[in-house]
């Protein structure tokens, strides 16, 4: 009576070629830093959606009360105002060409699956150039870097954002991995009877700092490293402007080859409209 060997690559006789090769359906999808700076800023998409390639937004100036004269004479007050300007010229794209062969062989429906990493792309670049705003942020709003976060550090932020009579709502906290780390050793984070909360609740259950003192707590691995320190940012949401011309929107590109190109674009401009409502908070552990 014949056998049939075990199915050793290579051997004589193997019943090997019985043997299929299987992809699962699933696909394990490039995982990348969930967009969370461009939900927390401010928004200027409609003032450009229709035209235009600068954005101007009006800043008015405190006006200060002075007495009325003996003989009930006033003063006018003459304010010299100011506008931020936002310039629309980040016109990015991103392109993946897929040959008709690969179309016809591959057992996945890769135009959706490029579509979807396209719009991951072009996220990726606006979280980037929101976060990169930390460089421009004046002197006295950076923090002196010290080894992790601490409640000293948060407090001190919220200080200069309180100086500053920047709003109670709207505080966010974007913090980079390590930095969460440092939050979660403390006491008076994890703590259910510090936090006024059940003890289901606290970080140290369920390992998420989504708040502290009033403020938004959000992780990114997208934060800045600058001068072997990570620049974790605390802002108002008016700190920082987006303006959305054009938001994602990807298509297929006419057929010059056996190949379909799908491409994805965005255009939109960024900037800083209050200097004194965002405090970035250095670590030296990146």
């Amino acid at each position: 009576m014949a056998s049939l060997s075990g199915g050793l690559a290579g051997t004589t006789g193997s019943a090997e070629i019985f043997v299929p090769e299987i992809w699962d359906p699933l696909i394990a999808e490039a995982r990348d830093a969930a967009v969370v700076v461009a939900t927390r800023v401010e928004r200027h998409d409609r003032s450009i959606m229709a035209k235009g390639d600068i954005l101007h937004i009006p800043s008015t100036s405190l006006l200060t009360a002075t007495a009325v004269g003996a003989s009930g004479t006033i003063t006018a007050s003459a304010p010299v105002e100011t506008e931020v300007t936002i310039n629309i010229d980040r016109y990015m794209h991103q392109a993946v060409r897929i040959p008709d062969q690969v179309v016809a062989q591959a057992g996945y429906n890769l135009t959706e699956i490029y579509t979807k990493e396209i719009g991951k792309s072009l996220a990726r670049i606006v979280e980037d150039d929101l976060l990169g705003l930390e460089s421009s942020v004046s002197s006295g709003q950076v923090l002196t870097a010290q080894a992790d976060l601490d409640e000293d550090m948060f407090l001190n932020a919220i200080r200069l954002l309180d100086n500053a009579n920047a709003p109670l709502d709207d505080r966010f906290l974007i913090v980079a991995p390590r930095g969460k780390m440092g939050l979660l050793l403390r006491d008076n984070v994890i703590r259910a009877d510090a936090r006024g909360k059940s003890a289901e609740s606290t970080a140290l259950n369920n390992g998420k700092v989504t708040d502290l003192f009033g403020v938004e707590v959000a992780v990114s691995s997208r934060v800045v490293t600058r001068s072997s320190t990570r620049r974790h940012v605390m802002f108002h949401r008016s700190a920082w402007v987006l303006a959305m011309q054009k938001k994602v929107s990807s298509e297929k590109l006419a057929r010059t080859d056996l190949a379909t190109t799908i491409v994805g674009w965005e255009l939109y401009g960024y900037g800083e409209q209050r200097d004194s409502h965002v405090v970035v908070l250095p670590t030296n552990n990146t």
